[in-house]
């Protein structure tokens, strides 16, 4: 490549994406290959990314620039957060698929790469939590929704804006909590998942009522442990709530009944698919269920 110090921020930015693209295709051919992969796709790989890195920090050098960054005291830009879920499954996310992700994205809503943040990675799912400018945030998901080409290499399966504080609260008896904070937790936790629990950050002194609500409202979704002893206390708490909230409805549908102890289901949850947790046996294939339910739907 020439030399870039006469460019304009417009063709330093043609030339990422280009780079980009091309090394998206490499990393393809690198994957198919495996081992028989041959040494000069990897020199070409490394190339593409020094490349990338040399583009976007003179980029960046130019943006400031031409936009000097005006610093009000006790006044930060808004931001939004965006929550994006790719195809296939793999426990790596590696710095050159991360670069090629990052760089796209920018280009697609105008931004700098700088300006996006990874906040979270979940491995296995390849679920990413960005931050970015708030209108670059809503920019992204209405190319997304628009099936724009631009967006296509990236193998998106969804994205969307992150409305919730947590992605589960868990309502469950406290006879069960042994399982709950020992078995069910722990695993969550592992899965970068944010999780609203009682024990850990219910308001000390609030209304129980008031905090149960809070965990319903602010997750994306409720996981209700299912159990004799649930259904005997904390089940009428929590349906008293899901009915005095403004949608019902809507906050019935985020429900993930798991059946730990086998008891005759109400009605409300009789409707609706659980998982069945109470043979110890399933529990690994049923929490990978679980943790789909969670990030997917």
């Amino acid at each position: 490549m020439e030399s870039d110090a006469f460019l304009v921020p417009e063709q330093i930015r043609e030339l990422i994406k280009t780079s980009s693209e091309r090394l998206f295709y490499l990393e393809q051919q690198k994957a198919r290959l495996g081992f028989t992969a041959p040494p000069h796709i990897l020199a070409e790989i490394n190339e593409t990314v020094q490349q990338l890195e040399r583009l976007r920090a003179k980029l960046d050098e130019l943006e400031k620039q031409e936009k000097p960054t005006r610093v009000v005291q006790g006044m930060q830009p808004a931001t939004g957060q965006v929550t994006i879920l790719l195809e296939g499954s793999i426990q790596s996310f590696d710095s050159k698929e991360h670069a090629y992700l990052i760089d796209t994205l920018a280009q697609a809503v105008g931004i700098n790469s700088a300006q996006i943040r990874v906040l979270r990675l979940v491995p296995g799912s390849i679920q990413i939590t960005l931050e970015m400018p708030e209108e670059a945030a809503k920019r992204l998901l209405e190319i997304y929704l628009a099936g724009d080409r631009v967006l296509q290499p990236l193998k998106i399966k969804k994205l969307e804006l992150v409305p919730y504080q947590f992605d589960a609260f868990i309502s469950y008896s406290h006879r069960d909590a042994d399982w709950v904070r020992n078995w069910l937790l722990p695993r969550l936790d592992a899965r970068s998942l944010r999780v609203f629990i009682d024990f850990r950050d219910f308001q000390l002194g609030a209304p129980l009522l008031t905090e149960i609500e809070h965990g319903v409202i602010s997750s994306k979704k409720t996981l209700i442990v299912l159990s004799p002893e649930y259904l005997a206390s904390a089940w009428t708490e929590l349906e008293n709530i899901l009915v005095q909230t403004q949608d019902p409805a809507a906050h019935a549908r985020r429900l993930i009944p798991i059946l730990l102890k086998p008891c005759k289901l109400p009605l409300r949850i009789g409707a609706l698919v659980y998982l069945d947790f109470s043979e110890p046996q399933r529990g690994p294939a049923q929490f990978e269920r679980l943790v789909e339910s969670i990030l997917v739907t």
